[in-house]
């Protein structure tokens, strides 16, 4: 369900969604991407999936291929050290759960160039 808002969200703000459910699906739609010669701008993840990749390792693993592109991490954690110190385990920045769709444009804008 949150996915499907999150979807929403992003589209309502004009961006093409390729949306994952968990982290190790999102690498490989990554890999697709570069190797199809498709342009991603950016990246969200949630900080953690039940059972599956969450952002943390994901990231791990994007930034072996690509130093630059924006990746943003999510979660109700706000304490954790991923959410305080995003920089320092490969995001570029964090926004906390619960937030809404002006929180998250102005992130974008923020980082997003293009």
């Amino acid at each position: 369900v949150m996915r499907d808002i999150l979807t929403g969200m992003l589209s309502s703000l004009g961006y093409s969604v390729l949306s994952t459910q968990d982290g190790k699906e999102a690498l490989f739609v990554f890999k697709d991407c570069i190797d199809s010669g498709k342009k991603i701008s950016g990246m969200l993840f949630d900080l953690t999936v039940p059972g599956s990749m969450g952002g943390k390792e994901a990231i791990e693993e994007i930034r072996k291929i690509n130093i630059d592109i924006p990746a943003f991490v999510s979660s109700g954690y706000a304490d954790d050290p991923v959410m305080t110190n995003p920089a320092e385990y490969g995001f570029t920045a964090s926004i906390c759960k619960p937030y809404n769709k002006n929180e998250l444009s102005r992130m974008l804008e923020k980082y997003m160039t293009g």
